[in-house]
């Protein structure tokens, strides 16, 4: 017998009976004790048999949980393992992209570097083929939508500020993409192609610069996507692109996110208002302290 048709026979019963679950807390519980007794048996090398019965216990429980949701279970693990499958065949194609052509025998931060990116590609690329999504380059119009959005949340981008970032893609100085879902404004980022920062522009390093993501739209592969974009056209002139990021609390999602990318601290330290902080200097926490980070966009 279809051990998920099984399986929610026999809950049905139980259900039927009154023997059944009052709430999602009472079967997370069930879920933590069981993940506990598994632990305890896998530190004291425990017996094989009594391992296998705990881990079916475990895996029922998780059942309970989907069945008290009104989930389909077979149609639950399917989507589970069909995410599974795009996420490790898009993580094949970006180790032998960086000469692996198998990861046996790698360390565990290796395959986790991989994982991570595969992931966050996964993520950008469905929300680039979300028809409801729309990412361009900046225009007048767009300027007036992305101005009241911060304000709304009350985060202080003028006019003035996207006015000077238009005039300079105009003057191809910068490039500037911005996201719309169902059109709402969602986030924008910049790619300077002569940046301020002194190492940057002695390299001819195109600089990713101003990503902003609203926090309603975030965790849907936007900041990923709009940086897909950023490093594509960087491509086209720079084997390497550079970014500078904060470091206050306020940055923190942002420097894990360039992290899980790729980016590496180019190791000369932080610089405020792009001058180098010297050791000893007593220097201010805001906006303008800064460590900088590049990414090899391709591998030889």
């Amino acid at each position: 017998m279809n051990i998920f048709k099984k399986i929610t026979a026999i809950e049905k019963q139980a259900d039927d009976f009154g023997f059944m679950w009052s709430d999602t807390a009472q079967i997370f519980e069930q879920i933590q004790s069981e993940c506990e007794e598994i632990k305890e048996n896998l530190a004291q090398l425990g017996d094989p048999p009594h391992l296998q019965e705990e881990m079916g216990d475990l895996i029922h429980a998780v059942f309970s949980l989907c069945l008290f949701m009104k989930f389909d279970a077979e149609e639950t693990c399917l989507k589970s393992v069909e995410k599974f499958e795009r996420r490790f065949t898009e993580l094949k194609r970006l180790a032998r992209a960086a000469g692996f052509e198998t990861l046996k025998g790698q360390p565990v931060d290796v395959l986790m570097h991989f994982w991570t990116q595969a992931k966050e590609k996964v993520l950008s690329n469905s929300c680039s083929h979300d028809s409801s999504w729309q990412f361009r380059f900046l225009m007048q119009s767009d300027i007036p939508h992305i101005v009241s959005a911060f304000t709304d949340i009350g985060w202080n981008k003028p006019t003035s500020l996207y006015k000077k970032y238009l005039k300079e893609q105009e003057n191809d100085q910068r490039c500037v993409w911005v996201a719309f879902k169902n059109n709402d404004f969602a986030g924008y980022i910049t790619l300077k192609w002569r940046s301020a920062y002194l190492p940057f522009r002695e390299q001819n390093i195109p600089e990713i610069s101003d990503l902003n993501v609203l926090p309603q739209f975030r965790k849907q592969g936007v900041a990923s996507t709009l940086l897909d974009r950023a490093e594509t056209e960087a491509l086209k002139k720079s084997p390497i692109v550079g970014i500078g990021v904060g470091l206050s609390s306020d940055y923190g999602n942002a420097q894990k996110l360039y992290i899980k990318c790729g980016y590496i601290p180019d190791g000369l330290g932080v610089t405020y208002n792009y001058q180098p902080v010297k050791f000893g200097a007593t220097v201010r926490l805001d906006d303008a302290l800064v460590l900088w980070f590049r990414k090899c966009l391709y591998k030889e």
